[in-house]
């Protein structure tokens, strides 16, 4: 996918930096995006909570995150009559990751799209959790 992102990149004249790397463990230093946006695949991690706090993370305060995927409905309907073995034996079924969205997060939001094939999921990294924030208060009141 990288590959074909870079092909697209060069006939469209455009420039952007490209990563490979896990979901569970980001290459990137905290508070590094002012947005979060993924989209597919979560279903796939080996450890889905690690990856939202991992999203959490690298989102500075105040920013905006946005988990969008399949639905059951959609894996029924379409994954598993027409890519079989990547969905068959499941352990559970395909569901919105709201209840691994940790506590503090704020404006958590889920909506169905696209006659309930997809969703997505949103919320808002609260602007006083982080360590940069964390440091700047504390050096404000030293």
């Amino acid at each position: 996918m990288l590959a074909n992102c870079q092909v697209n990149l060069r006939r469209w004249h455009l420039d952007a930096d490209l990563y490979l790397g896990n979901a569970e463990c980001l290459p990137f230093a905290d508070e590094s995006f002012d947005v979060v946006y993924h989209v597919g695949g979560i279903n796939f991690f080996n450890d889905r909570a690690k990856a939202i706090r991992e999203m959490i993370r690298v989102a500075k305060p105040g920013s905006l995150l946005l988990i969008a995927d399949e639905t059951e409905k959609h894996v029924k309907e379409v994954y598993e009559k027409h890519s079989g073995s990547l969905w068959k034996n499941r352990k559970e079924p395909v569901k919105a990751p709201v209840d691994l969205i940790p506590s503090e997060m704020e404006q958590v939001h889920l909506e169905e799209l696209r006659n309930g094939d997809t969703y997505t999921l949103t919320f808002r990294k609260p602007v006083a959790v982080g360590p940069v924030a964390r440091r700047a208060a504390l050096a404000e009141h030293a």
